[in-house]
């Protein structure tokens, strides 16, 4: 995408495919990777006065990212993205921390919050996260962090519908849950999505990137947000939803921002 894609034209996330490590040496190289990363999209954005940026997944950092190891783990992983934040910051590259399984929800805000309280941190805006709308805590999840947002220079955030759903209802079927933490009805997902949507729309702390493929889902952020199209983006996966996002920019005259995911 670096070598092909026009990058002066369309705005990118970069995201290094960090899947959870499972040793110290890929959690290594997870992290240069994601050091290199920040430092390329860095000199790209200088270049070419644009705003790319890069996604990071925590469990890519470390082999014990789960909730009975985080109290061991939980300085060296604040380490390792505190550094990664330290540089983006310095480099002038948004970085989203990218969702992950439920069970690491807890976690995963936990160290977003440690993050965004740093001093050193607070006048930056480049910080953010994914939120899941599949997941049923999605819309208490944006209010905590509207919070966060609010003793700093604000906090990005990243609708997504979720990527793991088969893979979170088999591991709470094994686990004999009486319930699950995910919506189990498509249909109910996207409900969700735009039911957080409108909670977002009325926060004053958060800059909203709204990643979809649905006409029906883009045409109800247009809805939620007439008027104020510039207060927010539209974020797509690269090789998907063109011809959608082609035929919404023509139906509408203020059609936002369309960042691809890379």
């Amino acid at each position: 995408v670096l070598q092909q894609g026009n990058l002066k034209s369309a705005v990118h996330s970069f995201d290094m495919l960090g899947e959870a490590a499972r040793s110290k040496q890929q959690s290594q190289n997870f992290f240069n990777a994601y050091y290199q990363a920040i430092e390329e999209v860095g000199k790209l954005n200088a270049v070419n006065e644009i705003n790319h940026g890069v996604s990071i997944k925590l469990s890519a950092l470390h082999p014990r990212f789960e909730t009975l190891k985080y109290k061991y783990v939980k300085a060296e992983l604040f380490e390792s993205v505190s550094a990664l934040a330290n540089l983006a910051q310095s480099q002038n590259v948004e970085i989203t921390i990218d969702a992950e399984e439920q069970d690491r929800l807890e976690l995963s805000l936990h160290l977003i919050e440690n993050l965004a309280n740093r001093k050193d941190l607070k006048d930056w805006s480049g910080l953010g996260l994914a939120i899941q709308a599949y997941g049923k805590r999605a819309p208490v999840v944006v209010k905590f962090i509207d919070e966060l947002g609010a003793n700093r220079n604000g906090m990005m955030m990243r609708l997504v519908k979720g990527a793991y759903w088969d893979q979170e209802v088999k591991i709470h079927q094994v686990k004999g849950a009486a319930d699950l933490p995910v919506f189990t009805s498509k249909s109910f997902t996207d409900l969700n999505y735009l039911s957080t949507a409108k909670i977002i729309s009325e926060t004053k702390n958060l800059r909203p990137y709204f990643a979809t493929h649905n006409a029906h889902t883009i045409a109800g952020i247009m809805h939620l947000y007439k008027g104020r199209e510039d207060q927010f983006e539209f974020q797509r996966i690269f090789g998907m939803g063109d011809l959608t996002y082609r035929n919404a920019k023509k139906v509408y005259s203020d059609f936002p921002l369309t960042r691809v995911y890379a």
